[in-house]
């Protein structure tokens, strides 16, 4: 059974004919806030309050980075080493994701973008089906390689044309092998 809506389009009608209660909750939140002060409010800056505190945690962003270059490079080398099982290629991928996650916010963009790319790459790759080795090894040594110089600015002369270029080729690569059913 259905009936129509004001812009006269068929709607189904509810088979419960209950009776029904619409409750509203009671508006207490702001009885629970405090009204700043002038002097507070002319003091309350989150977000420089956060941008501050990141950037007293910047002097490890760089070890930090390091860190997670490394174990892109671990995990790329244990795949190589196992022939890409499943395993492997799950690893793989979390690294590359937790470096595409962290990248931009540890000041290297590209090196984030590259690793998404990877990530891309990665997901794409059928189960049980090959695994392009050359690609994966081209993704993991332009992360190193942007971090190794430093290649913190979006449109690096070297970096961003090494980003685009992967991008593409990974773009061919899974056009090619396919992709997955959505």
């Amino acid at each position: 059974m259905s009936r129509r809506d004001k812009d006269n389009l068929d709607i189904e009608e509810s088979p419960i004919e209950e009776p029904y209660e619409i409750i509203q909750p009671p508006g207490t939140l702001r009885a629970k806030a405090r009204v700043l002060t002038e002097a507070e409010a002319a003091r309350f800056n989150p977000i420089g309050q956060a941008e501050d505190a990141l950037e007293k945690l910047s002097v490890n962003f760089q070890k930090w980075l390091d860190d997670q270059v490394a174990v892109l490079r671990e995990a790329h080398a244990d795949g190589e080493a196992a022939g890409y099982s499943e395993e492997a290629i799950q690893t793989l991928f979390r690294a590359a994701h937790d470096l595409r996650g962290q990248a931009a916010t540890l000041g290297y963009p590209l090196a984030g973008e590259i690793a998404g790319s990877l990530c891309h790459l990665v997901d794409h790759i059928p189960a049980g089906g090959p695994v392009p080795r050359d690609l994966v090894r081209l993704h993991v040594e332009a992360v190193r390689a942007v971090v190794a110089e430093k290649a913190t600015d979006e449109n690096h002369a070297t970096g961003r044309p090494l980003v685009d270029g992967l991008r593409a080729i990974t773009e061919a690569v899974v056009d090619r092998i396919g992709r997955p059913a959505a």
